[in-house]
């Protein structure tokens, strides 16, 4: 990180105006007491946009043995529904 600061260091105009930072940008907003409270469990309100909660999503992949036996797959997928539930 630190050399590609220096990479991007050499190739900036500190001479230059910095660019004009709107008020609303200048502080980070963050959610209110009152307004965690209004959302259900689990849910997070974003910044700024619509008013819909944001949604995680996780993808999971999982390479399976080559096994001709089904007790292996079954154990596979037991552990799985055991651990995500």
């Amino acid at each position: 990180m630190a050399n590609t600061f220096k990479g991007l260091s050499e190739l900036a105009d500190w001479e230059a105006p910095a660019a004009p930072v709107h008020p609303e940008e200048a502080v980070p907003k963050t959610p209110t007491t009152e307004a965690n409270n209004e959302l259900p469990t689990g849910e997070i309100r974003p910044e700024r946009g619509s008013n819909k909660p944001l949604q995680l999503h996780y993808n999971i992949q999982v390479h399976l043995p080559e096994s001709r036996d089904p007790a292996v797959f079954e154990a596979i997928f037991h552990a799985l529904r055991k651990h995500l539930t």
